[in-house]
């Protein structure tokens, strides 16, 4: 993709910077090669002048590996991203505008990684554990926009994902208030947007929570909600596939 080929000639240019080596992981990671993340991110890990957030950046991306990659390992992927959050939110306050925002962001991204880490997860406490986790990171989205400008898509985000952990946890709860939430929020970011790339992020990812909704919806008994939530699904998600072909999931969620 464009993204990869721009991430690895950022990366030529300023080997040394560790935003660049963790943003073209993420971006390998996105692509389906899993082992040259791990192993670019364990060479960021591996230095001695990293930065508190590059090091939470870094230990965010390697519990996301330890989460989707074989053979996955969701303890070290917990372990890793819980780290993520404690170094994140120790800057959250932080006297630097750049600073303060970037954890800000990094701490909402750890929470959500680690709602749904532990949804996978075989912990007991899991179905008590994972809404905490979410509620906390919508308290921050809606802190960092209210306080920071911080992007309304953090909200998109949250609801996302947390569709995404009602269909992991068995379609324990009801998907429908979420649901109406982000497709309120996706429509009002769909038309303000002024970019094609951002529109079809937020198809997407609002594609892919409704997606989500049909599975809780029909686990549930109820499939006449989740042949609507379905249909809406496809057609946002079919509307943003031609700027996501390259990516691996695709083809499989259309």
């Amino acid at each position: 993709s464009l993204a990869l080929q721009h991430a690895k000639r950022a990366v030529e240019l300023e080997p040394d910077c560790a935003v660049y080596q963790l943003i073209l992981a993420d971006l390998q990671r996105q692509m389906g090669s899993g082992q040259e993340a791990f192993d670019a991110v364990e060479s960021v890990l591996a230095r001695a002048d990293l930065s508190q957030l590059d090091r939470a950046d870094a230990l965010l991306l390697e519990g996301q590996l330890h989460a989707t990659v074989a053979p996955r390992d969701l303890e070290k992927a917990m372990q890793q991203t819980v780290a993520a959050v404690k170094l994140a939110a120790a800057r959250t306050g932080d006297a630097d505008l750049t600073t303060r925002r970037r954890a800000r962001q990094m701490l909402i991204d750890a929470e959500l990684s680690l709602a749904q880490i532990i949804a996978y997860g075989p912990w007991k406490k899991r179905h008590t554990v994972v809404p905490e986790w979410l509620v906390s990171a919508e308290k921050a989205a809606r802190e960092f926009a209210r306080d920071s400008d911080g992007p309304r898509t953090n909200l998109l985000k949250v609801y996302a994902t947390s569709l995404h952990c009602l269909a992991i946890l068995d379609g324990q709860g009801t998907p429908e208030k979420i649901a109406d939430a982000a497709f309120k929020l996706g429509q009002e970011l769909i038309a303000g947007a002024g970019d094609d790339d951002f529109c079809a992020a937020v198809k997407w990812q609002l594609g892919t929570g409704l997606w989500y909704s049909a599975q809780v919806c029909q686990k549930h008994g109820d499939a006449d909600a989740a042949l609507q939530f379905a249909r809406a699904a496809h057609s946002l998600l079919e509307a943003a596939a031609t700027m996501r072909r390259e990516r691996p999931q695709t083809d499989y969620h259309l």
